[in-house]
């Protein structure tokens, strides 16, 4: 609890700030927690809703991409935007959705130095399963006949 017991006026204070400030959950020991081992997942649902203002991207893939032409397939971008913002309002099912079946690459030259920390990514998920999606995906280097890539709305949302 290390800063908030120190910033707290208080014990119950300082709890309050702890438990509030936990985006961190341990599988173990089945309570969140701001600090990391082995067994502490990041939360994102829980990240959203400390900061409503922002759009929690995820992106579940097989593999991360190795360069700007290395198109992943199988991969799945979910965006989390919790209602409570105060600059940037949540619109609900349009903030809160999954696209599956796509593909992904790092984009730049330069970004292929920085790895996980500074890359950026193009995300691809127009796959209608008979056109390429983009002329950068080509049949020797990741096209897949018949993929088709889906879009679920407000998903996350029904609770």
């Amino acid at each position: 609890m290390r800063n908030f017991i120190a910033d707290g006026k208080n014990s119950s204070e300082s709890i309050d700030r702890y438990n509030r400030n936990c985006i961190f959950y341990d599988t173990n020991k089945k309570v969140f927690t701001p600090y990391t081992n082995n067994n502490t997942i990041l939360d994102p649902e829980r990240l959203a809703t400390k900061i409503p203002d922002v759009k929690v991207l995820m992106l579940e893939t097989p593999r991360f991409t190795t360069s700007k032409k290395d198109f992943v397939p199988y991969s799945s971008l979910r965006c989390i935007h919790a209602p409570g913002g105060k600059y940037f309002k949540s619109r609900g099912k349009e903030d809160n959705w999954l696209f599956q079946n796509g593909y992904h690459a790092g984009q730049g030259t330069t970004s292929d130095k920085y790895g996980n920390a500074g890359r950026n990514l193009d995300f691809l998920f127009m796959c209608d399963g008979i056109h390429n999606p983009s002329d950068k995906i080509k049949p020797d280097n990741g096209f897949i006949p018949g993929y088709q890539s889906s879009l679920i709305l407000g998903y996350g949302t029904e609770d």
